[in-house]
């Protein structure tokens, strides 16, 4: 008998009002509750982990305790209910415990309408039965809460979901000069070669535009000024500018032009403004027919004319790399044209039969050439009777030649009006040369091609 009753609250998975008529549970209310006073009419509170009703009937009696994990437990002494030892067969079997006995038809016991009162049972779901985090993740548990573990690539959405990871480079073009990346969520540029990226890591800046000045195209020490200025060709690239290393170039004085020569084209340069305008270019032989069969351009400059109207004096160098001799074209220039007339040349043009002293410059290592004829820059200081017979007054006109490393001043009015050939000074190191010497941040003279002097400003162009 205890042992049915045992079963038949064993099914009662938390308080509950229900009946107890007889030794049967009647199902006569299955509200949850705490006391007997929170069921209705004659329902009393019964607890499916064990705790039952002693009384017979609904309301009044006190309630005992069975422990329901142990189902040949005495019932205790104060319930009331008599423990005969025996099995009670006043009763239809419930199948409670996996019993499949069937009912004994012998007795049926109670009123058909007496059933066994079975609460909902406490079974734990699993929150993350059904959640497919979008496809894109797997549900998980965190301290009994779901969340969604995202794939590489996705992220956290609203509820249980996953969705693209915001791209932080999305409108991050590093000006077209790097690549955008992914740094942590954060874009950063990976810079092109020649290129920095910004201290805010999301665009790239030229090197020359960075201060960098070795990185510049071109070169200006403006007249008067200490500081060199570094400048690209063209920052807008809306021009053509020179493509290529520069292996030769003079200006036209009184025209604010200058041409300047790669090894297969050259161009001409507007120099009105603080930086170069680039307006047209065009193949060597427009220049020369016979400068293109030659190995290499050495240097080239000009010679101002003694007025703005005249034509001036362009002299352009090149030679064979297999010849110790240079090839020497003297032309006019025609400003009304723009056009050049060949007007002298020597095929066989040597430094020492023609100047007649050890130092003038390797022809193979000349980067810049200019003539200035009333040295107003003050540049050259030597002592001109030092290398004249003659005494001489200073010089006023010469002809400069930068090599890699120093000055090579070739005296043009001295020396010829004491009736002497030119000669050139002692080579001075570049270093201690003024437009070096007394500047601020000068580019290195591994990187310069080609050069000129125009009304007192020196311009220097990458030749690599």
């Amino acid at each position: 008998m205890q042992k049915t009753i045992q079963r038949l609250l064993i099914q009662l998975s938390s308080f509950a009002c229900a009946m107890l008529v007889g030794l049967v549970v009647s199902a006569c209310g299955s509200s949850e509750c705490e006391t007997n006073a929170d069921c209705p009419g004659d329902q009393i509170c019964l607890d499916g982990g064990g705790v039952f009703f002693s009384g017979s009937s609904c309301g009044g009696g006190e309630l005992g305790a069975i422990n329901a994990s142990d189902p040949d437990a005495d019932i205790p002494d104060d319930t009331g209910i008599e423990d005969t030892g025996a099995e009670d067969t006043s009763l239809p079997d419930a199948d409670v415990d996996g019993d499949t006995d069937a009912p004994d038809t012998d007795d049926a016991g109670p009123d058909d309408a007496d059933v066994v009162f079975t609460p909902d049972t406490d079974t734990s779901s699993d929150p993350c039965d059904g959640e497919d985090c979008s496809n894109n993740g797997s549900c998980e548990l965190d301290g009994g809460e779901p969340y969604c573990d995202c794939n590489t690539g996705y992220e956290p959405g609203s509820g249980l979901s996953c969705v693209e990871e915001d791209d932080p480079c999305d409108g991050i073009t590093c000006s077209n000069n790097g690549n955008c990346i992914d740094d942590g969520g954060s874009a950063h540029c990976n810079c092109f070669s020649n290129y920095n990226t910004t201290a805010g890591g999301t665009d790239c800046v030229h090197k020359c535009d960075d201060g960098e000045i070795n990185y510049c195209d071109y070169w200006v020490l403006s007249s008067g000024s200490s500081q060199w200025s570094g400048y690209r060709y063209d920052s807008s690239g809306l021009q053509n500018p020179p493509s290529g290393d520069v292996k030769a170039a003079f200006d036209i004085e009184h025209h604010d032009r200058a041409y300047i020569f790669t090894d297969n084209r050259f161009y001409r340069a507007d120099l009105s403004g603080t930086e170069l305008q680039w307006d047209n270019d065009w193949t060597l032989s427009q220049f020369d027919g016979n400068l293109s069969s030659y190995d290499e351009i050495v240097a080239a400059y000009s010679v101002a004319a003694d007025t703005a109207g005249g034509a001036e004096e362009i002299i352009m160098m090149a030679r064979n790399t297999s010849s110790s001799t240079m090839m020497i074209w003297v032309k006019d220039y025609s400003p009304s044209s723009s056009s050049f007339t060949s007007k002298h040349e020597d095929p066989n043009f040597d430094w020492t039969s023609d100047h007649g002293n050890q130092h003038a410059p390797d022809h193979s290592d000349i980067r810049v050439s200019w003539v200035e004829v009333d040295n107003a820059t003050g540049w050259v200081t030597g002592d001109p009777s030092e290398m004249c017979d003659e005494a001489a007054s200073s010089s006023e006109e010469y002809n400069a030649f930068l090599t890699s490393n120093q000055a090579h001043i070739l005296d043009q009015s001295a020396c010829q009006d004491a009736g002497e050939e030119s000669h050139f000074y002692d080579p001075i190191l570049l270093s201690s040369f003024s437009p070096f010497q007394s500047s601020t941040n000068p580019p290195s003279m591994t990187h310069v091609g080609a050069g000129f002097l125009n009304q007192g400003s020196l311009y220097l162009f990458r030749g690599n």
